[in-house]
């Protein structure tokens, strides 16, 4: 008798993260499950059968999206043909609530159980949306404290906190001194690491202004020493071409990110995931925020929250500097980051404040505690 059958969605880097430690837990717990989804190469290696890469859903914002739609159609409708043909016995989605939502609707009118893994940040931009979820998914793991309290006052969905995934994985491979070797870089010198993000238009648009900035900054600060995290998910040739144009002389570091982030004496962080891996390593950031401009307009007009970094709404408070759409210029970027370079004091107050971020995001294990949430699911089924 062959094991259960699930199948796991993922539409961005971060999702590729934690589907991987996700499916290695599953893979423990129930070694017979047969793993298949949507993801990228840490997934792969953790044993999913991939039916998408993780590249072929790599646009961002609002209006790319839409540009994307018969691309979109034509996933949902093989996965459609899925769930009739070869039905899973559970359908697990991870954050990317665009596609997911629509996904979870065909899988409910299937009666295949739904189990979703990071919240959509319907809290932030649709609040009135956690009764969509409610309608489609079984249960909700949540990685954020304050998510628990906004479901179970507005549904009766079962949600659970399982802790911060990022806090099994957040750790630095080298000391300092080994990382800078490996990288060419001095060690007695400030590291200003840039982490444009992990989507081909997302970097395409905030690198440059990030390498032009740096550029200021080194002209001001003639010690400071540039680096680039390399997102896994984005061709190393993108980087390549965009230093070549910008004509700058910043180390692009490669599978090495966690590194660059905790040696850095700052970080310049697109926002998303990578602000709170950088708070976790207790690096001090500026949150920077840029898309097209009808993405922004559509923005302005749906999200209700007061910050656009995580670490920031975690906090509840401006902790680290953001830069929104227009204020995202290499002058200004320039402005913010000399003021934290040169301010001992201003960063280390940001030091004790990201501190506090470790500890609301809960305890490590985040993964095993998900995969048997998930199970639980199928093994109600069987009852």
């Amino acid at each position: 008798m062959r094991g259960p059958s699930i199948l796991i969605v993922a539409g961005e880097a971060s999702g590729d993260l934690h589907g991987s430690r996700l499916a290695l837990e599953l893979k423990h717990l129930r070694p017979d499950c047969q793993l298949k989804g949507i993801g990228g190469p840490k997934m792969e290696q953790a044993g999913v059968q991939l039916l998408y890469s993780l590249q072929d859903f790599a646009f961002l914002g609002f209006s790319e999206v839409l540009k994307h739609l018969p691309f979109i159609r034509r996933v949902l409708h093989r996965l459609n043909r899925l769930f009739l043909e070869d039905k899973p016995d559970l359908l697990i989605l991870i954050d990317y609530p665009g596609f997911n939502l629509r996904l979870a609707k065909l899988a409910k009118q299937r009666s295949i159980p739904v189990f979703y893994y990071i919240s959509p940040q319907v809290w932030a931009w649709h609040p009135r949306r956690a009764h969509a979820i409610a309608r489609v998914v079984n249960k909700l793991a949540v990685i954020l404290p304050f998510e628990v309290d906004f479901y179970r006052r507005r549904t009766g969905l079962q949600v659970h906190f399982v802790g911060h995934p990022l806090l099994e994985i957040v750790q630095p491979q080298l000391p300092k001194e080994r990382f800078c070797r490996r990288w060419s870089l001095d060690p007695e010198k400030p590291v200003l690491g840039l982490l444009p993000g992990s989507r081909e238009q997302e970097i395409v648009r905030l690198l440059p202004i990030m390498l032009n900035a740096g550029q200021i900054l080194c002209r001001r600060i003639p010690d400071l020493q540039m680096a680039v995290g390399a997102a896994s998910s984005v061709k190393v040739d993108l980087y390549q071409d965009l230093f070549g144009k910008h004509s700058v002389g910043a180390v692009l570091v490669t599978d090495q990110t966690y590194d660059l982030m905790s040696h850095a004496r700052l970080l310049l962080v697109a926002s998303g995931t990578a602000t709170l891996e950088s708070a976790i390593l207790n690096t001090p950031m500026i949150v920077l925020y840029r898309v097209s401009f009808l993405s922004w307009l559509l923005a302005l007009l749906l999200v209700r929250v007061d910050h656009i970094g995580l670490v920031n709404l975690v906090a509840g408070e401006r902790i680290v500097p953001e830069l929104v759409q227009h204020q995202v210029t290499a002058a200004r970027v320039a402005r913010e980051a000399y003021g934290l370079l040169k301010d001992d004091r201003r960063r280390a107050q940001i030091k004790d404040k990201l501190l506090t971020i470790q500890r609301r995001l809960g305890e490590r294990g985040a993964s095993r505690r998900t995969a048997k949430l998930a199970l639980s699911l199928i093994d109600r089924e069987g009852d």
